[in-house]
């Protein structure tokens, strides 16, 4: 157990800091483009109707919707680059495992190519998965600010309502869809075993020409 410890700390090492910084960054560019989103609507409305009218305004209706002001921050092209980069840094990080100190490293823990691969599976899943967790908590969050400046007590469900009638966060977060929950853990499994069998394949042939 202690070997597969050691290639999972090596494989962290690599990546870790990599990630967190696209996750941090990410999340950061979101907050500030939906922020920017809720305040260019409360502006417009201010300086086209004026001050007095557009708080009559508020009194009858919302600015702007919550699913509205998701689709005009692009949220779901964000979250897609975030994917992509994280999941090119997992890649990545196999091939770092290809430098030759690395390769001999794990080729001295004696490490089975098949155990190796199910550590890096079980890495990269984690990280997928993170990131999906992440990006639903980053959307409560964004709900928050919404009922702040928007909402205002008018929209208690804003946020439920848009899990279930926008495409990509539905997907994100299917609820009570079953073939829905089905798809996306295939779609994380998938992607950490994608990411994984890049960099097993080459500690494989490194093996192989060590032995």
């Amino acid at each position: 157990m202690k070997k597969y410890l050691s290639v999972l700390a090596l494989d962290a090492k690599c990546t870790v800091y990599k990630l967190l910084g696209i996750l941090f960054a990410s999340s950061a560019v979101q907050i500030w483009n939906f922020r920017r989103i809720l305040w260019k609507t409360i502006h417009n409305y201010v300086d086209n109707l004026g001050a007095e009218e557009t708080a009559q305004i508020e009194e009858r209706r919302l600015l702007i919707t919550f699913e509205r002001a998701l689709g005009e921050s692009y949220l779901q092209w964000f979250f897609g680059v975030t994917l992509l980069l994280a999941v090119a840094v997992l890649i990545y990080s196999g091939s770092e495992h290809g430098k030759v100190k690395t390769k001999q490293f794990l080729w001295r823990l004696r490490i089975e190519r098949r155990g190796l691969y199910i550590v890096w599976v079980l890495y990269r899943v984690f990280w997928v998965a993170l990131l999906m967790v992440w990006q639903i908590l980053l959307v409560i969050g964004l709900n928050e600010m919404y009922q702040q400046l928007i909402g205002k007590g008018k929209a208690p469900q804003a946020l439920y309502m848009a899990f279930q009638r926008n495409s990509f966060l539905h997907n994100l977060l299917p609820l009570t869809d079953v073939l829905g929950i089905v798809k996306l853990l295939c779609m994380v499994v998938f992607l950490g075993m994608g990411a994984a069998y890049v960099g097993c394949r080459g500690i494989g042939e490194h093996k192989n020409a060590c032995v």
